[in-house]
C-alpha cells in the first residue's frame, strides 16, 4: 500500500513538473508570437514604409526588423555574420533578400515555398500580375521569393532602328546589325570587354547554368567569349544605344528624352535570343520555421498593393500588379505642365524637359514587360569566377576552349558545393 502510494506520489510530482515545462513553453512561444521578426541588410526608407503599412493594418501582429548592416562594422564581417546567423536557423519570420544568401537559405530548408499560399489564395492570380515575370523566379516549380518591384536589364536603341517584333537576338544577329551601322555610328555595346563580360555573365548567360548543372565547353559559349573580345571596343563615332537598367517608368521617361524619341528595349545577344532580363533589387520571403505564416503571407500580399506601390516603391522598378502599372502609366501621362505630373518642372541632364508618355510609350513599356522569359542569375559566385578566368581570354593569355574548360570545372565545383 504504502509502495504504490509512493508510485502515485512520484507520478504526480512528474505531471506537475511536465504541466509547468508545457506551460512555460506555451507561454515561451506566445511571448515569441507577440509581433514578426523581418531580417534584411538594410532597413532603408521603403522597407520601413512597407513595414508601418503593415504594422497600421495589422497592429496585433506587428513587424519588428532586424537590421545587420552596422557602419561601425566592416561591411564584409557584417555580410558573413548576417548569412552565418540566418543559416544557423536564426528565428526569422519573414526575409527581406537584398543582400541576404537566398540560395543558402532555400539550400538548407529556411525559406518556405510561396506556391502552396498562392494556391490557396484563390483569387491571387487570376490576371492581376504579370505571370510571366514571376515564373522567372520560380526553381523547379517552387517560388521562393515575391519581388515586391521588379528592373529591367538589356539595351536600348531608338524604337525607328529595330522592328518592334524583335526582343531578344542571337550573337550572329547582333553581328549582321553591327556590320550595317555607318562608319560614324557606334556599336551598341562600345565598352570595355571586362565590362562587357561581367554584364553579359549576368544578364545572358543562363543558357549555360541554371542552379543544378552547368556547360561552358561548347561551340556556344565560345563564340559569345569571341564576341565579347571583338566587338565590345567600338570606333569612337555616335552612339545609337547602349546598355542599360530600367528602373520603372521615371527610366523609360529618361531613355526617352535621351534617344529623342520612343525607345526599343532588347536582351543582351545569347542563344536564346531572350529579350529584357528580369531581376529583383528587393524581394521578399517567408520563413518555414514561422509560427504564423499566415500572417506573413498578408505581409507578402501588402507589397504588392497598388498602393504600395505607388507611394513607396514606383520610383524603384515596375509593379507586378497589372493595375498598379496602369496607374503609374496615367500618372506619367499627364500633361508636364500640370502640377500633378511627377514630371512637373523637371529637366533631364541637357536641361531638356522631360515630356509626358504618349500612346505609343504605353504600348511599348507593356510589350517589353510582356517579353521577358528570363531573369539575372542569382549566384554572384559565378559571375566572379566567369570574370576571373575570362579576362585570361581577354587578354590573350588562353586560348578560349582553355578558359571555358576552366570555368566549367570551377562552377561545376561551386554548385555542388552550394547542395
Amino acid at each position: 500500500m504504502k509502495k504504490g502510494y509512493h508510485y502515485l506520489r512520484i507520478s504526480l510530482v512528474v505531471l506537475f513538473i511536465f504541466t509547468i515545462i508545457a506551460g512555460c513553453t506555451s507561454r515561451s512561444n506566445h511571448e515569441s508570437s507577440k509581433h514578426l521578426v523581418l531580417a534584411c541588410w538594410v532597413a532603408d526608407a521603403e522597407i520601413k514604409g512597407l513595414v508601418d503599412q503593415y504594422n497600421t493594418q495589422y497592429p496585433d501582429l506587428p513587424i519588428e526588423i532586424t537590421e545587420y548592416y552596422n557602419p561601425n562594422v566592416d561591411v564584409d564581417s557584417a555580410l558573413t555574420q548576417m548569412n552565418a546567423d540566418l543559416l544557423s536557423g536564426k528565428i526569422v519570420d519573414l526575409y527581406c533578400f537584398d543582400s541576404l544568401n537566398l540560395q543558402g537559405l532555400i539550400n538548407n530548408g529556411y525559406v518556405a515555398d510561396l506556391q502552396p499560399f498562392i494556391e490557396k489564395d484563390g483569387d491571387f492570380l487570376a490576371g492581376k500580375y504579370y505571370e510571366n515575370i514571376l515564373e522567372q523566379f520560380q526553381q523547379d516549380g517552387s517560388l521562393y521569393e515575391m519581388p515586391s518591384c521588379f528592373q529591367l536589364a538589356g539595351i536600348c536603341v531608338p524604337s525607328d532602328l529595330i522592328s518592334n517584333d524583335i526582343s531578344g537576338w542571337s550573337v550572329d544577329e547582333y553581328i549582321a546589325f553591327d556590320n550595317t551601322l555607318k562608319s560614324t555610328q557606334q556599336t551598341i555595346l562600345s565598352m570595355d570587354p571586362q565590362l562587357l563580360l561581367e554584364y553579359m555573365a549576368q544578364y545572358s548567360m543562363d543558357s549555360f547554368v541554371d542552379i543544378n548543372q552547368c556547360q561552358f565547353e561548347c561551340e556556344e559559349f565560345y563564340q559569345l567569349l569571341e564576341f565579347i573580345k571583338e566587338h565590345a571596343r567600338g570606333n569612337g563615332g555616335q552612339s545609337i544605344g547602349y546598355g542599360t537598367w530600367v528602373f520603372g517608368v521615371p527610366s523609360y521617361v529618361s531613355d526617352k528624352n535621351q534617344l529623342g524619341t520612343t525607345p526599343h528595349y532588347l536582351g543582351y545577344p545569347d542563344t536564346e535570343k531572350d529579350g529584357p532580363c528580369a531581376m529583383a533589387l528587393i524581394s521578399y520571403g517567408i520563413s518555414s520555421t514561422t509560427n504564423n505564416p499566415n500572417e506573413c503571407w498578408d505581409f507578402i500580399k501588402l507589397t504588392l498593393d497598388d498602393d504600395i506601390y505607388c507611394s513607396i516603391n514606383s520610383k524603384t522598378g515596375f509593379p507586378l500588379s497589372r493595375s498598379a502599372l496602369d496607374k503609374a502609366l496615367e500618372l506619367y501621362s499627364i500633361s508636364t505642365e500640370d502640377e500633378q505630373s511627377p514630371l512637373y518642372g523637371l529637366t533631364d541632364d541637357s536641361g531638356a524637359y522631360y515630356v509626358p508618355l504618349d500612346s505609343d510609350d504605353i504600348a511599348t513599356i507593356r510589350s517589353t514587360i510582356e517579353s521577358v522569359h528570363h531573369a539575372r542569375f542569382r549566384y554572384d559566385g559565378v559571375f566572379n569566377i566567369i570574370r576571373e578566368e575570362g579576362q585570361a581570354y581577354l587578354a590573350d593569355d588562353k586560348p578560349v576552349e582553355e578558359v571555358a574548360r576552366l570555368i566549367q570545372n570551377r562552377v561545376s565545383i561551386f554548385l555542388a558545393e552550394q547542395k
